[in-house]
């Protein structure tokens, strides 16, 4: 079958160098997916054909202290991005019926929604969508200037595909409670995980922390992962002569917030920063935790509804992960790991549970639960399961 996986983010990109690593590795994920099946896939990722300082730097206008500055910010990067739709509709518009794909497999960018322009007459439009993007765009960042547009196009594209794909059911929740999408339209497909590039065969190890037991963190520096509780906690537990540090791996928003907290804290020898890294290392740097953090809290509609990839990579490398009591977190960590969620809201549940971490009082054999998440959870089995349920699994 001829797919093209269509995305219209100019951030969203499949380069190395990209400055969304979940999102990357996300596309990647269900592009490799799709060829593992023996499926014929064509690219589409405005990410991957931008300029690299697009999709490399840290895009944060609600930072600007110049509301004037701020407001000019954000009217340009929706001027991209309403040139880009209108680029990729006369793209799509022009294509002869031969050349268009069976299925379209389309990642929801701001103002985008453009499948219906590709596809073939009888073929079918998959959309995905892993966030609510309008409200976290204006409520959560602030990085958009036309809100009740972004939301307008947002409903349309979601009444329009012809299945709309959602990480988690409390997204599926809040999509039906927002735009009145009707239940069986969305198709829940929680995040998988690339289970070659993760997994415990792995033994190269990068451990810039210097400390004994080190807990560690990959992934984008925003807002709702809420990096300034595990460093004010390390802070906290080092003044009760505990050996511990963090190493947090990533680049985004809140990295210069994070870096100025360490320098108050004076924890520069404990807690590292290291920035970008490129997306071969970041298994070594898994390798070199004792613990790996996900912490996120909820995000403005009051719901954390995201399905953090972080949380599936740590697990299929057979890492003890100590995780907020998010949906995903506790459905993963049920049973025999429940010991290992915290309380976000808590100022002494993640001390507490570290504590016991390091005087291995807690010290759980997540190797069963790795091996479950590479077999179970990886994206040939997501995407499969998902061609299933559109009627598309025998097109050939």
């Amino acid at each position: 079958m001829k797919v093209l996986y269509l995305s219209g983010a100019p951030r969203v990109s499949t380069k190395s160098v990209s400055g969304s690593p979940g999102p990357r590795a996300h596309v990647l994920g269900v592009i490799g997916a799709f060829k593992t099946l023996g499926h014929s896939v064509e690219e589409l990722i405005i990410g991957d054909i931008v300029l690299e300082r697009m999709v490399t730097a840290n895009f944060e206008p609600q930072k600007e202290t110049s509301a004037i500055k701020r407001t000019l910010v954000l009217l340009a990067s929706d001027t991209i991005r309403f040139l880009i739709k209108l680029l990729l509709i006369l793209k799509g518009a022009f294509l002869s019926e031969s050349k268009r794909p069976t299925l379209v497999y389309e990642r929801y960018g701001l103002f985008m929604g453009l499948g219906k322009f590709f596809k073939k007459k009888n073929g079918i439009w998959i959309l995905e969508s892993n966030a609510i993007l309008s409200q976290e765009s204006s409520g959560d960042r602030s990085t958009i200037f036309f809100k009740n547009l972004a939301k307008n196009s947002e409903a349309k594209a979601y009444r329009k595909c012809d299945f709309l794909v959602v990480v988690t059911e409390d997204l599926k929740s809040l999509i039906v409670t927002n735009f009145g999408i009707p239940n069986e339209k969305i198709i829940v497909v929680a995040n998988g995980v690339d289970a070659f590039r993760f997994n415990p065969k792995i033994n190269t190890v990068n451990r810039p922390n210097k400390a004994r037991f080190v807990l560690g963190f990959v992934g984008n520096l925003m807002t709702w992962q809420y990096l300034s509780y595990p460093i004010q906690t390390i802070a906290k537990l080092r003044m009760e002569g505990l050996d511990i540090g963090l190493t947090i791996v990533g680049d985004g928003a809140e990295y210069r917030d994070l870096s100025k907290l360490v320098d108050e804290l004076k924890l520069h020898d404990s807690v590292i920063l290291t920035g970008a890294a490129d997306w071969k290392e970041i298994p070594k740097f898994i390798n070199g935790f004792d613990a790996c953090y996900s912490g996120p809290i909820p995000l403005s509609l009051g719901k954390m509804y995201l399905s953090p990839l972080k949380l599936y990579e740590y697990l299929a490398m057979d890492k003890p992960v100590v995780a907020s009591n998010y949906p995903d977190a506790v459905t993963l960590l049920k049973d025999s790991f429940s010991d290992y969620l915290f309380q976000h809201d808590n100022p002494d549940s993640l001390a507490d549970l570290l504590r016991k971490l390091v005087s291995r009082e807690l010290n759980a054999d997540f190797s069963p639960l790795g091996k479950n998440v590479r077999e179970e959870l990886s994206w040939t089995s997501k995407v499969q399961s998902l061609l299933k349920i559109t009627g598309m699994e025998n097109e050939k």
